[in-house]
């Protein structure tokens, strides 16, 4: 096998993944670090590809290896998102929903990667995951002062005021259930030629539309403006039947912003060079939404 070229892409958490040029056909290379995700991400793959929902085609992988080979996508990242690109978003979501009684199915044994990851599929379990990840991250930076204080100031001084009305999360149940990406944002969509194509579905399985509809709209790396926010969220609403009142998702959307706070500092951990990254974004992130918090 003669390859002309291989070049290490980015990197994330839960992968390796690298470019190769074979026989002049280009390759997406992915090794996973955990066989789950590995797991999930060729199923779902699959099932997508029978549906001809966009998406890089597998060409090979490697149980043991826990590697997939996909067909390289030669796309830009979208930045904005124009009237072509929410109606291709959107069918996408809608298309995704075509394999959920097939991966049911399949996973109906296998629970623990049946569900998205840190799923929410009661109303409160936005809560619970918020105070979840609070704990681990004030163990994980124990002995920095910094973030310790960022936490007391930034976050759990929020978090008093939310813990007075968490009883009303307990409420309501999420009844409706979906088949979520997950992690789902625009750095997981390429787009080639008005196409656009989706990958990385790592975190996806059984959770709530809710919650895909709040990561997606309040992520860091979505800068929607007001207007757009809302006009997402009607497309969520309308796609999925979500039915929540202002106060309930009032509630949802200030835990949501914790989260992404708490979501920002953890990356310091894993990149500790970019820590003056991380922080400014933390303090933009915090002050884009500060209005929001203290109401």
């Amino acid at each position: 096998m003669i390859i002309n070229k291989i070049k290490k892409a980015e990197n994330s958490v839960n992968s390796n993944t690298f470019k190769l040029e074979f026989k002049n056909n280009k390759y997406f290379i992915k090794i996973y670090n955990e066989k789950s995700n590995f797991s999930k991400d060729l199923l779902i793959n699959k099932l997508l590809l029978k549906q001809m929902v966009n998406v890089p085609k597998v060409i090979d992988f490697n149980i043991k290896k826990r590697m997939i080979i996909f067909t390289l996508v030669n796309g830009k990242k979208i930045s904005k998102l124009n009237k072509d690109n929410l109606i291709q978003i959107f069918k996408f979501l809608k298309n995704f929903q075509k394999i959920k009684q097939k991966y049911n199915n399949l996973l109906k044994n296998k629970k623990n990667i049946l569900y998205a990851k840190d799923n929410c599929l009661n109303l409160i379990d936005h809560y619970k995951n918020l105070t979840k990840r609070l704990k681990s991250t004030k163990k994980n930076f124990k002995n920095d002062k910094q973030i310790i204080n960022l936490i007391k100031n930034k976050i759990e001084n929020k978090l008093l005021y939310i813990q007075k009305f968490k009883t009303i999360l307990k409420e309501k149940n999420v009844e409706k259930k979906i088949l979520s990406p997950s992690d789902f944002g625009l750095h997981n969509i390429l787009k080639e030629k008005k196409k656009l194509f989706f990958f990385d579905f790592d975190y996806a399985g059984i959770d709530s539309p809710l919650k895909l509809k709040l990561d997606f709209i309040l992520n860091p790396n979505h800068n929607f403006t007001k207007s757009e926010c809302m006009n997402i969220s009607k497309k969520f609403d309308n796609l999925f039947n979500i039915k929540v009142g202002s106060r309930i998702e009032n509630l949802l959307i200030k835990i949501n912003i914790l989260k992404w706070l708490l979501i920002i500092l953890s990356a310091i951990k894993k990149k500790p060079t970019r820590r003056s990254f991380y922080l400014k974004n933390f303090f933009l992130y915090y002050k884009k939404y500060t209005m929001i918090l203290e109401r």
